[in-house]
C-alpha cells in the first residue's frame, strides 16, 4: 500500500510547471505537491479532494494522446474513428484519476531523490529520469519516468515504471483480452460501466 502511494507522489509531483531541464522541473514540483497535501492534511483522505489536485496538477501535464495510443497498441488507434478516440482518452483519464485518487487519499511525508541526467536533455524528443523513493532507511525502490517534448518544448509524461513494471504495460495488459474479444468500442463501453462504479463508491 505505501508503495503505491509513493509512487503516485512522485508521479503526480513531476509535471506542474513547463521548465525546459526536466529535472529541475520534478524537484521543483515535488515540493510544491507536498506543500499542497501538508496544506489539505485534514482532507487528504477524502479521494474527491485529491482528485481535484490530480486535474489541476497532473492531467495538464500529460500526453493523453500518445499514453492512450501506447494503451491501446497501433492496430487499434489506427482503426478508431475521432470520436472513439476523444471518448477513449476521456474514460481513461478518467479511470487513471480516480484509482490513484484512491491511492493517494492514504499520503504520508515521503523523500524523493532525483537523480541528474548525464547529458544535454535539450537535444532530445524523449528523456528517461530515474529517481528513488524512501520510505525509511530500510525501504526504497526505483521509479523510472519517460517523458516526451511537446511543441512547446515542455516535457510531458507518457509513462513511468516502478522496479522495471511498466505503468503502459499494466494497462495494456489488463485492456487486451477485452479489445480481442469486444474491439475498442467494448472497451470504451466496459471502462465507462467501471468509471461510474468508481465514481458511486
Amino acid at each position: 500500500m505505501y508503495k503505491n502511494i509513493l509512487i503516485i507522489l512522485l508521479f503526480f509531483s513531476s509535471f506542474i510547471f513547463a521548465d525546459s531541464d526536466p529535472v529541475t522541473m520534478m524537484e521543483k514540483l515535488s515540493n510544491n505537491l507536498t506543500q499542497q497535501l501538508d496544506a489539505n492534511k485534514s482532507k487528504v483522505s477524502d479521494p474527491a479532494v485529491v482528485g481535484n489536485i490530480i486535474k489541476q496538477t497532473l492531467i495538464p501535464k500529460v500526453d493523453k494522446e500518445y499514453m492512450s495510443q501506447l494503451v491501446v497498441g497501433p492496430r487499434y488507434w489506427k482503426d478508431a474513428s475521432q470520436d472513439e478516440k476523444v471518448e477513449f482518452i476521456k474514460q481513461f483519464e478518467t479511470m487513471v484519476t480516480n484509482t490513484y485518487a484512491r491511492i493517494f487519499s492514504a499520503y504520508s511525508n515521503q523523500e524523493v531523490k532525483i537523480f541528474p541526467y548525464r547529458g544535454d536533455a535539450s537535444k532530445l524528443q524523449k528523456i528517461e529520469i530515474k529517481s528513488f523513493v524512501i520510505a525509511s532507511s530500510k525501504s526504497r525502490f526505483k521509479v523510472i519516468y519517460k517523458l516526451i517534448k511537446d511543441d512547446n518544448d515542455s516535457w510531458l509524461i507518457y509513462d513511468f515504471s516502478i522496479d522495471g513494471i511498466s505503468m503502459i504495460g499494466s494497462y495494456k495488459s489488463q485492456f487486451a483480452p477485452v479489445l480481442a474479444s469486444d474491439g475498442l468500442k467494448g472497451l470504451i463501453d466496459n471502462m465507462r460501466e467501471h468509471n461510474k462504479k468508481s465514481s458511486d463508491e
